[in-house]
């Protein structure tokens, strides 16, 4: 049964009444202090809204602005991290570049700078690859140094590129010369041991701290170039041949820069 609208209105005045007595009396004061207190808050924002966005926008400004000066600074100490590698090679490549002058001067002879583009695949090292070919006068046979020493071979060459056979590897043979004794013998490669001088006829002197020149015989490697340093020998009273193990300085497994020499 629905109520008649007369009687709620009648029901509405009556607690109107009720409350406007108990706030009369006081009653209704930490009900109103509270809710006025939760609503300070968002009134305060409501009231200074035009201020508060203004610094808000004012933060995020800044903060863009942070991000991209940050950004400049990384791109500009990338740079200079770039320029300092780009330095630091120049300066080595420049002290490789003036102990090979020194060599040629001593020995005057054509020389083909030539980067080291690749190495073989495995652990020998018995062949490079080098950024120079028949385009720059490089042939197959010339000889390859880097500060005076002998470094191989030319192996083939290609348009743009040459296959060098490395000193160290097994199968490379030179004919070499003791500049104190001026004993000869045949210098090859070992495998994880050096160089070896063998075929050195009994009745030469070869001692520790010789140096062992290319001897030129064969045509094949000019005469003079440093193969490397005696560092032991190994003679016996009942063989034809004494052995002489060697030393080189050139660092096989870490050539970046090396020269071809024109013949």
């Amino acid at each position: 049964m629905r109520k008649r609208p007369g009687r709620i209105i009648l029901i509405m005045l009556g607690l109107a009444l009720v409350l406007v007595l108990v706030n009369a009396r006081g009653w209704l004061r930490p009900v109103s202090g509270a809710a006025g207190r939760a609503l300070n808050p968002v009134g305060g924002f409501l009231s200074g809204g035009g201020s508060g966005t203004g610094e808000l926008i004012s933060l995020i400004g800044s903060v863009k602005d942070l991000a991209a000066r940050n950004a400049r600074l990384e791109r500009e100490v990338a740079g200079l991290r770039q320029r300092l590698a780009e330095d630091t090679e120049l300066k080595v490549q420049n002290e490789v570049l003036r102990k090979q002058l020194q060599f040629s001067e001593a020995q005057p002879r054509e020389l083909i700078p030539a980067q080291v583009i690749a190495y073989q695949p495995d652990n020998f090292r018995g062949f490079i690859t080098i950024g120079r070919g028949r385009r720059d006068n490089v042939k197959a046979g010339m000889a390859v140094v880097l500060e005076g020493s002998l470094v191989g071979r030319v192996s083939e060459a290609a348009e743009t590129t040459a296959k060098v056979w490395l000193l160290t590897d097994p199968d490379f043979k030179v004919s070499g010369l003791d500049q104190s004794s001026r004993a000869t013998g045949t210098v090859r490669g070992q495998i994880g041991s050096g160089l070896v001088m063998d075929k050195i006829p009994q009745d030469q002197a070869v001692k520790p701290g010789d140096v062992i020149i290319t001897s030129g015989l064969g045509g094949e490697v000019p005469k003079g170039l440093v193969i490397g340093q005696v560092e032991s020998v190994n003679q016996k009273d009942n063989a034809v041949f004494q052995t002489a193990q060697l030393v080189s300085d050139i660092k096989f497994g870490r050539l970046e820069l090396v020269f071809v020499v024109q013949q």
